[in-house]
């Protein structure tokens, strides 16, 4: 079964996973995916039924179905199920084993990081209610120097786009201070400012334009 678009076995992250692999998760990989791979001692090998029954089925549904639950540990999302049944037979059953090893540890460390994200902004809704109901893109952020300035260590300008939706002029006066916080926090945040070493205390609102659903504010540099 090839595996190209499910694991790269040649990525640093990958030969560096396969090192550190346990004999115990072999052995749990091993016990799971029993119905296709087989053990005799040391001799590791693709079952000969599995192999006859695979490629009527252009190797496909059932082993995919047994890495898919493996990796995901019945908590299954959609590129996971695209990835296994990109599976195809492979020569080396270890390659199987040690794939699906390292795609468990790849989904564990995407739902990890995906918690945390979704529990960062969470705690940035409660610190700062404007968040609530505006969203304040990444890609909104834009941090540039005046033409007239060179030196690319610098900046002199920042500005950022928010989307407001429906929510009226009366509402963004009535909670302008709140989304100030807001604003600057994700300011405060952004990799585009943040490589800069400078707090956002030296920034200075200019004008606040808007645009349908959407709304710019444009800082400057306060004069020292």
């Amino acid at each position: 079964m090839t595996t190209k678009g499910v694991v790269d076995k040649y990525s640093k992250k990958y030969k560096e996973y396969c090192k550190n692999v346990t004999e115990d998760e072999l052995n749990e990989a091993l016990t799971v995916l029993s119905k296709y791979i087989g053990r005799e001692g040391d001799d590791i090998f693709i079952r000969d039924e599995y192999k006859k029954e695979a490629r009527k089925m252009e190797y496909e549904d059932e082993f995919a179905d047994a890495i898919y639950d493996f990796v995901e540990y019945k908590n299954p999302t959609c590129y996971t199920a695209y990835n296994a049944r990109m599976i195809r037979e492979e020569e080396n059953p270890m390659d199987l084993i040690y794939m699906a090893l390292y795609k468990r540890h790849s989904n564990r460390q995407t739902y990890a990081k995906n918690r945390e994200r979704v529990e960062k902004e969470k705690k940035q809704k409660e610190e700062y209610p404007a968040l609530k109901y505006m969203f304040i893109r990444e890609s909104g952020i834009i941090v540039s120097r005046d033409i007239d300035n060179p030196n690319e260590k610098t900046f002199d300008f920042v500005s950022v786009e928010v989307f407001k939706g429906t929510y009226s002029i009366e509402f963004i006066k009535q909670h302008r201070d709140e989304i100030m916080d807001a604003v600057l926090y994700k300011i405060s945040k952004s990799r585009k400012f943040t490589k800069f070493n400078v707090p956002v205390s030296i920034l200075k609102l200019d004008k606040i334009r808007i645009i349908g659903c959407d709304m710019i504010l444009y800082f400057s540099i306060k004069e020292l």
